[in-house]
């Protein structure tokens, strides 16, 4: 922007010391293309600003109901390990939030019999299966293990489920 201002004082100046000759009509064209890719930039830039905001906005709408839901909540990537767990999670499975979460398998939530199932289910929503329901035996710190029901789906994101 800087070097298109200096092209135009450049030919203001020439422009008023020099005949509008051939060379002086020239540059006269060169800054006026360079005036239409200056605003050009600008509404470019512009749109861009609004529409990171738009996507800034939806994101911080997305992380208000995720953390809020009043179920547990789980992103895992392809290998099984969970990638976030929403609060409502962390409060179930006495969890902490990302510290306790660093590379902790979904699998190990469930009991053995559980984890077949879940695996494969979670095998299908990777590659392209429609969402589905599982019945789960999850297993607890305190006490016996507690059946439950997950929704697997995929989210279309390559870091979680």
């Amino acid at each position: 922007r800087q070097r298109a201002q200096r092209a135009i004082g450049l030919y203001r100046d020439q422009a008023s010391a020099l005949n509008r000759d051939e060379e002086t009509q020239e540059l006269g064209r060169l800054v006026e293309e360079l005036r239409v890719y200056q605003a050009e930039l600008e509404i470019q830039n512009q749109e861009l600003n609004a529409a990171q905001h738009e996507i800034s906005q939806a994101l911080a709408k997305y992380r208000a109901l995720y953390e809020n839901l009043p179920l547990p909540g789980f992103l895992v990537d392809p290998l099984g390990f969970i990638v976030e767990a929403n609060q409502q999670a962390s409060e179930c499975l006495h969890l902490g939030r990302s510290s306790s979460l660093n590379r902790l398998s979904i699998y190990q939530l469930f009991e053995p019999e559980s984890r077949t199932a879940l695996y494969e289910r979670l095998k299908g929503a990777w590659l392209g299966s429609p969402p589905v329901l599982v019945n789960l035996r999850l297993t607890l710190a305190e006490g016996p293990s507690m059946p439950v029901d997950g929704h697997i789906l995929h989210l279309g994101a390559s870091e979680g489920q």
